[in-house]
């Protein structure tokens, strides 16, 4: 956890000893009132620290398909690519019930997921985890999931 003095940051994803992601909840210390919560993507370059702050989705939001099918998958974080201001967290040693399997077309044994809110609803993730993922396909066939779809395993 880290205090700006008028927010409190949570870290959610660490991609590497460069790059990181931390998240606030909207609410300022300062004037004690909730406003939109947001997200800081850190990179540590030689040159300093860069960082980019957002409010919104990494994809537009007409892409998402409220309808479509989810597949969950169990596999181990091989790699967390941040690019573009986009979370790409590369699943391996996939695991899937029969029916996600079937729904899905195979069982891969390697997956790259876009993170669309950037974890910020979700837990500390890093490469070397162990995660249970519900993820689905954008309208334009781009492999997805939200944070609070993802829960750490043992």
């Amino acid at each position: 956890m880290f205090n700006s003095g008028s927010y409190s940051y949570h870290l959610n994803i660490v991609a590497n000893e460069n790059e990181f992601i931390m998240s606030s909840d909207g609410y300022n210390f300062t004037t004690g009132e909730n406003e939109k919560g947001h997200v800081i993507i850190f990179k540590i370059t030689e040159s300093g620290v860069l960082n980019t702050k957002t409010e919104v989705l990494s994809i537009d939001a007409n892409k998402i398909d409220d309808n479509a099918i989810g597949y969950n998958m169990q596999g181990l974080i091989s790699d967390i690519k941040i690019e573009n201001n986009n979370v790409i967290v590369t699943l391996a040693d996939i695991k899937m019930k029969k029916e996600d399997e079937l729904a899905f077309g195979s069982s891969p044994s390697e997956v790259n997921i876009l993170i669309v809110d950037y974890n910020k609803s979700g837990p500390d993730i890093s490469v070397g985890d162990k995660i249970m993922i519900n993820c689905k396909y954008t309208i334009d066939k781009v492999l997805y999931s939200f944070g609070d779809d993802i829960s750490l395993r043992n």
